[in-house]
């Protein structure tokens, strides 16, 4: 390896946010190393699509929608959970939103405002609902809207948006102009740099990039197989 990259050799407990603990619950997915990190590729991605109207939705459709809070939330008990129920509109109909033993949310979802909620319509006759949606201002979501964002393999105690984040640290210390593919290979191929295919891979700013990373990091894999080959046959 590059002496360059040496630096991804390190543990993953330098980065910033990964303390011992957290480490641990990284081991457990195989990561010790930042280049392991950086080699913990999606299972894949959550595609945040353009919100809907009320009026297109469908049953078991999993959509965004754009609504406004009417009225004052309910609070009831189901199951032995606290359920908060509340109203939303986009003038072209109204469905309800439910979330279980969340009653802090009441001061967070106000009536009057505009959100838009992530997850999947159940729909019985004219009737909407949405259970435990994630919800986002309209300007969180327009900067997520059409992005891919990364899901990995989890282990317990180990969300998505700690990898998330461990990943943005992770490329902080990628030694950007290093690259282990010749460059003349990269070049004859039209192949990314391994920095962008790298990143691509995690945080794709559309399916294009994520194909010419996904390209660029299959050719990695024969190439260097094949090389490991020849050296064992040279041995």
């Amino acid at each position: 390896m590059d002496m360059n990259l040496r630096v991804l050799q390190q543990p993953v407990t330098v980065l910033k946010g990964i303390g011992s603990k957290t480490g641990k619950l990284f081991e457990k997915c195989g990561i010790t190393t930042i280049e392991e990190l950086l080699r913990y590729y999606p299972k894949g991605y959550d595609i945040f699509e353009p919100p809907i109207s009320l009026a297109e939705v469908q049953d078991g459709m999993h959509c965004a929608l754009c609504c406004t809070l009417v009225g004052e939330p309910s609070i009831g008990f189901y199951s032995g959970k606290t359920v908060m129920r509340l109203k939303g509109t986009d003038g072209s109909g109204q469905i309800t939103l439910s979330y279980f033993n969340a009653p802090y949310l009441k001061k967070v979802l106000q009536a009057g405002e505009q959100k838009v909620f992530r997850g999947v319509v159940k729909k019985r006759g004219n009737t909407l609902s949405m259970d435990q949606p994630k919800f986002y201002t309209t300007e969180e979501y327009l900067l997520l809207q059409n992005s891919m964002q990364p899901n990995y393999s989890l282990v317990k105690g180990l969300s998505n948006h700690t990898i998330q984040k461990a990943m943005k640290e992770a490329f902080l210390e990628f030694p950007s102009d290093q690259d282990l593919l010749p460059e003349e290979i990269r070049k004859e191929e039209g192949f990314v740099s391994l920095f962008l295919a790298l990143h691509d891979i995690h945080f794709p700013t559309d399916r294009e990039s994520y194909l010419q990373a996904r390209k660029r990091l299959a050719f990695d894999e024969f190439y260097f197989f094949l090389a490991r080959l020849k050296e064992r046959k040279e041995a």
